[in-house]
């Protein structure tokens, strides 16, 4: 479990560093500040329609459905609501895990 996190996190540091340096592909109007996301993983990799509610309760948006993040989600919601929709999420049967989007920094010790 804890290398799927990682390996979800490196993946969204990935996508973080690409927009950041400017690629072709990334459109300025899509960039979305690091206190914005968070990571879902859902128990059957689909989401029920009680966890669509309380993703419409919070305006929280699915970001980059292309990027495959092992069956998690990237989603975009207010910074201010992003604690709260963790918690109840978190406390979801259908959710495994819940957590914010941080920065990974790579150590070489």
């Amino acid at each position: 479990m804890r290398l799927s996190i990682f390996v979800l996190l490196i993946g969204a540091l990935l996508v973080t560093v690409s927009s950041a340096c400017g690629s072709s592909e990334a459109d300025p109007s899509d960039e979305i500040a690091i206190d914005e996301q968070l990571i879902v993983k859902f128990i059957d990799d689909s989401i029920s329609a009680d966890v669509q509610a309380i993703l419409d309760q919070y305006d929280a948006v699915r970001i980059r459905p292309d990027l495959d993040l092992g069956g998690a989600w990237l989603l975009r919601v207010d910074p201010e609501k992003r604690a709260k929709l963790i918690e109840e999420l978190g406390s979801h049967l259908d959710v495994e895990y819940a957590e914010p989007d941080l920065p990974v920094e790579l150590r070489d010790d």
